[in-house]
């Protein structure tokens, strides 16, 4: 039983992660569109 709850632990974790490292593309990549667009009305 020790190990099953272990093994959900581990998962638990790592869905965590792959959420965080999701988060930060998705902010990541707004932001460099954002910069983007700027840059594109500053050369305009």
């Amino acid at each position: 039983m020790t190990q099953f709850f272990s093994s959900l632990n581990v998962f638990a974790k790592q869905q965590g992660i792959v959420k965080a490292k999701h988060r930060f593309l998705v902010q990541h990549a707004s932001y460099s569109f954002a910069v983007m667009e700027n840059r594109h009305f500053i050369t305009l």
